[in-house]
């Protein structure tokens, strides 16, 4: 289906197409490939229907007329760790 990888499948228009998102460093694209099920599988080109940056995941619809899109807000917090030392002396107080 593509030459240059994807993620997050889909199938849509009753299997006679597949969705799936390519990326390219920090833009993404939700791909579209029409196929010909039967006795001999065909597939067509790969296009792109949309280029989004921070697309983290996507769902269609099954006709495929209509996605729904989970962004990056920007706003995303920094990672945190926490570290707990001494542990099992905690443990003892219970």
């Amino acid at each position: 289906m593509s030459a240059d990888g994807g993620a997050a499948p889909v199938w849509a228009k009753l299997g006679r197409e597949l969705l799936y998102v390519s990326s390219q460093g920090r833009e993404s694209a939700v791909m579209t490939v029409p196929v010909e099920p039967g006795p001999v599988f065909g597939a067509g080109a790969p296009r792109p229907i949309l280029t989004r940056r921070g697309l983290v995941s996507f769902a269609a619809t099954r006709d495929g007329e209509r996605l729904l899109l989970s962004v990056e807000s920007g706003e995303t917090p920094p990672p945190c760790i926490g570290i707990t030392l001494n542990w099992t002396a905690m443990l003892k107080g219970r």
